[in-house]
């Protein structure tokens, strides 16, 4: 039988004390994409079906004339940047890169050089090289992105069928779809407490607790900054029957999905199906009573990324209901294949 590993977890947050970074840290800034070319404007499109976030602009930038797409939430500090490239990006579409906004870069530097990880500088920011045990990149900003984009690195860039999204108008049946609840990746096993280290090291979260999920033998790990959200999660796999340990063996360490919480989220789900919008089950997972609904879309096919509402009562925190989290991380097993 697998041990949880959350007190030998509680033990690393101790021994590393808070991070340099905590100083500076100012939560996530932005989540960024590469895709297709071509595969912007529908990926924009999907995010309009499933999220409020709306097309706020679009550079091109000089160096290698890829265009970047900024998407935006109303009364919300959490940026979508879309990079279309003129290539296709290699391996599986992905989540690339969390940047997170810092009101000063020295202690990031120093942190990243103690820790051996090779980045990037520009005057406005840092960026990692793919991070291992998760698989994206870290930036790190001192501006607004809008700020960020009126450097000479870039040019104003109207895509062709930019009025289709500047006159897209919110959909009144996604009001009750709010900010990112959390962010969850996908981890091997062996890179669990590396991965562990990385998101305290480099970040101000601090890891929170673990959650069994004995049906498919794995375990979630959760790291928050206070009381803020998004939250991080990391889900690995035990052994070769879990259906973590067999999305990993074939997409590697990534961000499997991004969860919005929502008011009435029954409503929604409702009025999503009708659209057409599939899920990987049937019914909502959890109970009210118990302080959570909660249900996945099927894998996005821009970033084979899954979409999670979830409403949460009472005050609940937690990211699962006991009585049947494994019916929702099972039912993405298909998807594995």
């Amino acid at each position: 039988m697998y041990q949880s590993i959350q007190a030998e977890l509680g033990q690393l947050r101790d021994q590393l004390g808070v991070s340099p970074i905590d100083q500076v840290f100012a939560g996530l800034h932005h989540i960024r994409y590469t895709v297709a070319p071509g595969s912007a404007v529908p990926f924009i499109l999907e995010w309009g079906q499933k999220t409020r976030y709306q097309f706020a602009g679009a550079f091109r930038r000089t160096a290698d004339q890829s265009i970047e797409y900024v998407l935006r939430l109303a009364d919300n500090p959490v940026a979508v940047i879309v990079e279309e490239t003129p290539a296709l990006p290699h391996g599986f579409p992905r989540l690339r890169s969390l940047g997170f906004r810092v009101h000063d870069l020295a202690a990031v530097r120093q942190v990243l050089q103690e820790e051996n990880i090779h980045f990037s500088e520009r005057d406005h920011a840092l960026v990692t090289a793919p991070l291992a045990g998760l698989g994206d990149s870290f930036s790190y900003v001192t501006r607004e992105e809008m700020d960020w984009f009126s450097s000479a690195e870039y040019t104003d860039y109207k895509p062709e069928n930019s009025d289709t999204l500047l006159q897209r108008k919110e959909n009144v049946n996604l009001q009750d779809v709010q900010g990112i609840d959390h962010i969850a990746y996908r981890t091997r096993l062996d890179e669990v407490r590396l991965a562990a280290r990385l998101l305290m090291r480099l970040t101000a979260y601090r890891f929170d607790s673990c959650y069994t999920v004995d049906g498919q033998y794995a375990e979630t790990m959760v790291f928050r900054w206070g009381h803020e959200k998004p939250a991080m999660v990391a889900s690995y796999g035990w052994n070769e029957e879990s259906v973590v340990h067999n999305y990993v063996a074939k997409y590697g360490p990534r961000v499997h999905h991004l969860a919005f919480y929502v008011n009435k989220v029954l409503a929604l789900v409702e009025h999503q199906k009708k659209s057409g919008m599939e899920f990987t089950t049937q019914e909502m997972i959890g109970d009210a009573s118990r302080g959570i609904l909660q249900i996945f879309t099927t894998p996005s096919p821009h970033s084979h990324e899954i979409c999670e509402y979830i409403e949460r009562f009472g005050g609940f925190r937690g990211f699962f209901d006991k009585g049947n989290v494994a019916e929702l991380m099972g039912s993405t097993e298909k998807f594995n294949q």
